[in-house]
């Protein structure tokens, strides 16, 4: 048996994982404000329609270009234009960070109601995004060992809904915790987001290069030789086809969908500081299924394909249920344009509607978690499983650029997003069964992906001799 050195805590999964949840909570972003938390429901919507038609194309190509020049350069892009500045300010856009909104272009839009400076900073914000997601997804699927993965994808998802949390609702909370009027919230609120996020830029280089990092079991992130740019164009548009991903490209599109709705949804019901108050609270309902799904995820007391079965019914019950509810309120406040629910006082109308989006973060959080371990099956190394989470990701980015196309074209009473997300979920979730039903580890080849035995990959620091000698002894 081989012993090898204990590696630095610069070089290990756990220090790469710190890195990349700083970077994540150097955004805190303003979701749940409803409509980027000013009035202009259908700018935003154009806006967002228009990031993520770009990150739906970028996303795709980042796995190519992660494998051609490396996971760390395309992270450190990724980071580098998200929070565009106008002029006075650019000094601080050009090191900033940020993933959900183009945090400078919102705050000129909320003092001079300037809508095209709004839609011009997306088309940066969508670069970046394009580059970050995909590196993001790829970090936390591919470098920890399979038994570990739940838990980081759950840490992942705890960073992600901690930054709107602590940083986004705690800041808009505060600032219009006085305001009772629908509308914009209080400009000073950008300010803040993207001075905060002015620091990931730097962060990201203090990320380490894949190929030195060791797993907790001593076993190293595998990275394979690249074969050059358009043949791993070739490699990603090929797996389209592969029949574990074609099935599950409808849930992959849905995954994501609802959260169009989730804005035109806190902007219809709630007053200003209701919704600062939903953006300090629903990331709770993200942060307690990230926890619940990783525990769960990682458990060796159930087989792969049981753990993803019953986990695939739990996620089916739950998303019905909060689609039919979500129905039954609407079919209540019939078409009125705007509600205005305050929290105060607390009524029966607002206990029934405010939970909404804390159980949409609940189930749309639990849903991602789930949906990178399932993918996180399909290969092993950095390069090939980038393609599988780009494509992922880049499914998700086309989804949500059909739902703000959508939320754009119709009124923000329409029924259209409920009967797309209850219809799409109940059938991708079906075509999903016969995926989830054959579960197993993968491991890459020079030229296409195969199935490998568990065993041989838990157990990578025997020497070759030995390794022969078990393979005689069997």
């Amino acid at each position: 048996m081989q012993f090898f050195r204990k590696p630095s805590f610069f070089n290990t999964v756990t220090y790469a994982g710190l890195i990349a949840n700083i970077l994540t909570l150097c955004e805190p972003g303003i979701g749940n404000l409803g409509a980027g938390g000013f009035g202009s429901v259908k700018a935003i919507a154009v806006a967002n329609a228009l990031v993520y038609a770009l990150m739906t194309v970028g996303i795709l190509l980042s796995a190519p270009i992660i494998s051609y020049i490396g996971l760390k350069p395309v992270l450190i892009l990724g980071c580098a234009f998200f929070c565009v500045c106008e002029w006075k300010i650019f000094i601080i856009a050009v090191t900033s960070d940020l993933s959900s909104s183009d945090g400078a272009a919102l705050y000129y839009n909320s003092i001079a109601h300037n809508d095209g400076f709004l839609i011009g900073g997306s088309v940066l914000c969508g670069i970046s995004a394009a580059a970050f997601w995909a590196t993001e997804g790829t970090i936390f699927s591919s470098l920890p060992a399979n038994e570990d993965r739940g838990r980081y994808l759950a840490l992942w998802g705890v960073a992600k809904n901690l930054a709107p949390l602590a940083l986004g609702g705690s800041i808009s909370l505060g600032f219009n915790v006085h305001s009772y009027e629908s509308g914009n919230v209080d400009p000073k609120v950008y300010i803040v987001f993207f001075s905060l996020m002015a620091a990931g830029f730097a962060i990201a280089f203090l990320f380490p290069n894949p190929s030195n990092i060791y797993r907790r079991d001593g076993t190293k992130v595998e990275m394979r030789q690249t074969d050059g740019l358009m043949t791993e164009l070739t490699r990603t548009l090929k797996a389209f086809r592969e029949p574990r991903v074609f099935l599950l490209l409808p849930l992959f599109f849905m995954s994501y969908f609802y959260y169009a709705y989730q804005s035109n949804y806190t902007s219809l019901y709630f007053n200003v500081r209701t919704r600062a108050l939903s953006s300090f609270v629903s990331p709770f309902g993200a942060i307690i299924s990230s926890v619940l799904m990783g525990f769960y995820l990682d458990s060796k007391r159930w087989s792969e394909k049981t753990k993803g079965i019953v986990m695939l019914a739990i996620l089916f019950v739950c998303e019905m249920g909060l689609w039919t509810w979500i129905a039954v309120l609407r079919s209540i406040y019939g078409t009125q344009d705007a509600i205005g629910l305050d929290f105060d006082g607390a009524s029966f109308v607002f206990n029934r509607a405010f939970p909404v989006v804390f159980f949409m973060n609940f189930v749309g959080q639990g849903s991602q978690n789930y949906l990178y371990w399932v993918v996180g099956h399909y290969a092993c190394g950095v390069n090939n499983l980038s393609t599988y989470v780009c494509i992922l990701r880049s499914a998700e980015a086309c989804g949500q650029t059909v739902a703000w196309a959508i939320s754009q074209r119709v009124d923000v009473t329409s029924p259209v997003h409920i009967y797309i997300n209850f219809i799409g979920l109940f059938l991708s979730i079906l075509l999903a069964i016969p995926v989830v039903l054959k579960l197993q580890y993968y491991e890459k080849d020079e030229n296409e992906f195969v199935n490998y035995n568990v065993s041989d990959q838990e157990s990578p620091r025997l020497s070759v001799d030995e390794k022969e000698k078990e393979k005689d002894s069997n």
